[in-house]
């Protein structure tokens, strides 16, 4: 039975490594990318007044900031969405060798696609430490340590990646993660078998006008209403998809076997 449950798990590891090979590159590239240019941004534009408050210094540079994450999360979806979504190729061929079922591919790809997006996040949040020691380094603001904290808490581009205590905001970029996550292995899947999927476009667009486009507005009540309606719609499509995904596995599930019978009784009729 161990022996069983050890090549189970070394399949799951084969198929995680093979959606790596596939697109961590790409992607580690596009984190990285995306930190040095905003923290660069924000050192030009931002600083280019010694503002004295560091929330002047993220207005002042907030423009091309937005428009960096932007970019980077629309790569991203792009890159994650199209990750093995051919009918052929090696890879579908190695999968194939695997012996592992669609459904099995696509809660892998969800939780690697989950991670790579919770990835995204933890790079704007290293991107936003890294602008509040830099404006600490240039002498602007004292206070130490809980100057830092004070500072996640005043801007409101810091506090939408870091949220610490604000349960709303925690909440909603996990529902976000997670439909996304879904969704672009759904989109994968769709791809192979030649179905768009449109619900992946929602989400995406929802999570990206919510996440990014947040002005300056951390406590607004009109914001927070958006985020509430995103969150609401995001769920109900992230559940619709996860519904349809599983009634099509089923059923070509049940026409898979239709035709191994078909093809059974036919042989037994040549015999």
């Amino acid at each position: 039975m161990s022996s069983i449950n050890k090549t189970k798990q070394n399949t799951k590891l084969s198929i995680l490594n093979l959606f790596a090979a596939e697109n961590a590159t790409m992607l580690l590239a596009i984190y990285v990318s995306m930190v040095v240019v905003e923290v660069a941004v924000f050192y030009i534009l931002g600083l280019e007044y010694e503002p004295e408050l560091i929330e002047a210094a993220v207005f002042a540079a907030r423009l091309p900031i937005y428009l960096v994450m932007a970019v980077s999360y629309v790569l991203m979806c792009y890159i994650l969405s199209n990750t093995l979504g051919s009918k052929t190729g090696k890879p579908i061929y190695t999968i194939q060798r695997l012996l592992t079922s669609e459904n099995e591919l696509f809660r892998l790809n969800w939780i690697y696609n989950t991670a790579a997006f919770i990835t995204y996040i933890g790079f704007q949040a290293l991107a936003a430490l890294l602008m509040i020691a830099i404006y600490n380094a240039k002498g602007f603001a004292v206070g130490g340590p809980q100057n830092i904290l004070m500072a996640l808490y005043r801007t409101p581009f810091f506090h939408s990646v870091v949220p610490m205590k604000n349960w709303f905001l925690i909440l909603r970029n996990v529902i976000y993660v997670w439909s996304l996550g879904v969704l672009t292995a759904y989109k994968s899947q769709k791809s192979r078998e030649g179905v768009a999927a449109y619900e992946f476009y929602v989400v995406a667009i929802l999570a990206g006008v919510t996440f990014i486009y947040d002005p300056m507005g951390v406590g607004n009540l009109s914001l927070r209403l958006r985020d509430l309606f995103g969150m609401i719609i995001s769920l109900i499509v992230t559940l619709l998809g996860l519904s349809s995904a599983k009634t099509h596995r089923r059923e070509k599930w049940a026409h898979d076997e239709f035709e191994a019978s078909i093809n059974e009784y036919r042989q037994q009729d040549e015999e």
